[in-house]
């Protein structure tokens, strides 16, 4: 039994040599087939894809040298507009300073006398405190608009009993202000949901009280007609007689400070269309200029305030391209009252542009020292400066006023403003503005 045992053993083993060794040396018991050896690009395929590439690029450059040229063209036809535009402007700001000569303050009458004027001798009537900016006023059959800055104080509050209107009216009797049939014209003061916004409204009865303000002043509005009606005009609510207006207790109204300058460039337009095209102006709304004694004021003060005006610049010299518009700017001077031998002076000057097209940090226009400061009056030349080259072969002027409106200062004035044209050069550029500024 031993032998077999020994035989089968052997057996097993070389079985399992033989299957091994088949394994190792690629015997046919495996039916795997190995895989391809890894092969790159063919030349002929690395330069096609290069062609490709080359002609891309080819294209892209032909693209944009074609928008090049498209914006180039563009950008050509935008300049002669610009140009054209700018020269129409320059030509216009010298007619408007030749036609009106210096000085321009006051801003009654504004002196365009030449027959080539656009407009001959315009007068500026009063237009109403502006709100700042842009506002339009129709007096008579013309009708006004203006870009304007001013000086004003911030309105006052009182007590409804203690307004002017109030008061000089006499129509403020036990609580109750009553509407007269003779008013002399529309308030604008009247405010209220209920009254109409376009047209006539009748008020039935049981709807002939309702609140709304008067002046800023919260109330209530009542009727005591048999027939109560409120008509709508373009200056505001007119009332008939028979309507009051009964504010709240300790009702406060909106005093408007009676006192202000404005300052800027008009715009008439005629009953038949047509638009008159005026030059700056300055004006200070008061009683005269409240500067009493003048020749004895001493001391020095600084008045710092904004400028508004229109401006040209056609050539190339100093601007990429030609351009003309409206600009704002800041305005300072300073002015040193002299003593009781030696006569006051007044110097300043304009900067802080901002135009359509951008600031203009690189402008200056210089208000040459005038010496001779009598009653608040100064005028001068003017001297406009570009990136620090000053303009050498022109000049152009400025003139204004002082004035001194608030009861509470002393003696120096607080109020100054005037307006100035200036030049660059032959040629180049032409502004005219208007400025009005407070003592600091």
């Amino acid at each position: 039994m031993t032998h077999w045992k020994h035989l089968v053993v052997a057996l097993v083993a070389a079985f399992a040599l033989a299957a091994c060794s088949s394994s190792d040396n690629g015997g046919t018991a495996s039916t795997e087939t190995p895989p391809p050896a890894e092969t790159g690009p063919t030349q002929e395929e690395l330069d096609e894809a290069n062609k490709r590439a080359d002609d891309a690029e080819a294209e892209a450059a032909t693209e944009k040298e074609r928008a090049d040229e498209l914006q180039a063209e563009k950008d050509r036809e935008q300049a002669m507009k610009d140009l054209a535009t700018a020269r129409a402007m320059f030509n216009a700001l010298r007619l408007e300073i030749a036609i009106s000569g210096n000085p321009r303050t006051g801003g009654e009458t504004t002196g365009q006398t030449d027959a080539t004027a656009r407009s001959p001798q315009v007068t500026i009537p009063p237009l109403g405190k502006p709100d700042g900016g842009m506002f339009m006023r129709k007096v008579g059959t013309t009708e006004w608009s203006s870009s304007v800055l001013d000086t004003m104080e911030s309105s006052d509050k009182v007590l409804f009993g203690d307004s002017s209107f109030a008061e000089a009216t006499g129509r403020y009797v036990d609580g109750v202000y009553s509407f007269e049939a003779d008013d002399p014209a529309p308030n604008a003061g009247i405010k209220s949901s209920n009254f109409p916004s376009a047209g006539i409204r009748n008020y039935p009865a049981g709807q002939r009280e309702f609140s709304g303000t008067f002046h800023g002043a919260s109330g209530i509005y009542s009727c005591s007609n048999d027939t109560c009606t409120a008509t709508w005009t373009a200056s505001g609510i007119d009332l008939p007689e028979g309507w009051t207006f009964t504010p709240q207790d300790g009702a406060r109204v909106t005093v408007p400070d009676a006192n202000f300058q404005s300052f800027g460039w008009w715009l008439r337009k005629n009953e038949d269309g047509t638009l008159d095209a005026g030059p700056v102006y300055f004006h200070s709304f008061a009683a005269g200029n409240g500067l009493t004694n003048f020749d004895t004021l001493q001391g020095e003060a600084t008045y710092e305030g904004r400028a508004i005006g229109k401006y040209a610049i056609y050539s190339g010299a100093f601007s990429e391209r030609s351009e003309a518009g409206h600009f704002t700017a800041d305005a300072t001077l300073t002015a040193d009252f002299g003593d009781a031998t030696t006569a006051g002076s007044i110097s300043g000057y304009i900067n802080g542009f901002m135009t359509d097209a951008g600031a203009k940090d690189d402008w200056r226009v210089n208000l040459a020292e005038d010496d001779s400061l009598t009653a608040g009056a100064f005028s001068g030349a003017t001297t406009w400066i570009i990136d620090g080259v000053k303009s050498s072969t022109v000049q152009g002027a400025y003139a204004g006023q002082m004035y001194d409106t608030r009861a509470d200062q002393d003696s120096l004035p607080y109020e100054a403003g005037g307006t100035f044209d200036a030049r660059f050069e032959e040629g180049v550029g032409e502004m005219v503005g208007a400025f009005a500024a407070t003592r600091e």
